[in-house]
């Protein structure tokens, strides 16, 4: 056994009974012309990987977000699956220092696309060496710990930046935001923040960051405005309401 599989073994605390499959999932291509005994990458488990997290993620935010639409649900799966956000993963089990590489990428900084990879590689490893079962166990750890917050940070701009385009180019204000609240113990904090046009809340939002929060005030903001727009666009049409 390689001493990257000893580790492997070791920090993920998973106990395999094949350890083919881990040896598997941790082979990048490029080992393939360094070990004879080496005859296949971690491609294959890559590829069941893929849709096994997939389906774990939509599952997941399908129950966590109830009242969100399809289109936001696709846009936060999005988010969660990522090859920044699987390597940013990988990077925190220890994953870059336990792949099987040529001896010309060792100790170089993996790219996100092979960190990524091997990431749902052993997913798939886990999944048919475990079952779905121990799928779920390991990674629901890791979404409750981030989903929140890596949704936030890598829709940051999208809802805010939208909202602001569009109440500058219709009212020529700029979108404000006004924490309201901060309520928990330190270390479960729940921030409620209010998206301001001037002196009137169009919407509020709520998180355990300030960013979520505003983030969440913005998408609540967002689909208000829209609404307002079209119920106001149907009475103009009807020529006794609202005027641009």
């Amino acid at each position: 056994m390689e001493p990257e599989i000893a580790l492997a073994a070791t920090m993920l605390g998973i106990p395999f009974a094949r350890w083919d499959l881990l040896r598997e999932a941790l082979i990048h291509r490029s080992y393939l012309n360094e070990d004879a005994s080496a005859t296949e990458s971690n491609e294959r488990l890559e590829f069941l990987g893929d849709a096994a997290l997939g389906f774990i993620v939509a599952r997941y935010l399908y129950d966590r977000y109830k009242d969100a639409p399809e289109g936001q649900l696709t846009r936060r799966r999005m988010a969660l699956v990522s090859n920044q956000t699987l390597a940013r993963w990988a990077r925190r089990i220890g994953l870059d220092r336990m792949l099987l590489i040529s001896k010309g990428e060792r100790g170089i900084e993996l790219p996100d696309r092979v960190l990524g990879g091997a990431f749902e590689a052993l997913l798939a490893a886990i999944l048919l060496d475990r079952g779905s079962a121990a799928v779920e166990a390991f990674l629901l750890p890791i979404l409750d710990a981030e989903a929140d917050e890596l949704v936030a940070r890598t829709m940051a701009g999208n809802f805010k930046g939208r909202l602001q385009e569009i109440v500058q180019e219709r009212e020529r204000i700029t979108p404000t935001y006004t924490t309201l609240d901060t309520s928990g113990a330190d270390h479960e904090e729940r921030f409620t923040v209010a998206v301001m046009l001037d002196d009137r809340v169009l919407a509020t939002g709520r998180g355990k960051s300030k960013q979520i929060a505003e983030q969440a005030a913005a998408e609540a903001g967002l689909a208000m405005y829209i609404a307002q727009e079209r119920a106001a666009a149907g009475e103009e049409d009807t020529g006794e309401g609202w005027r641009q």
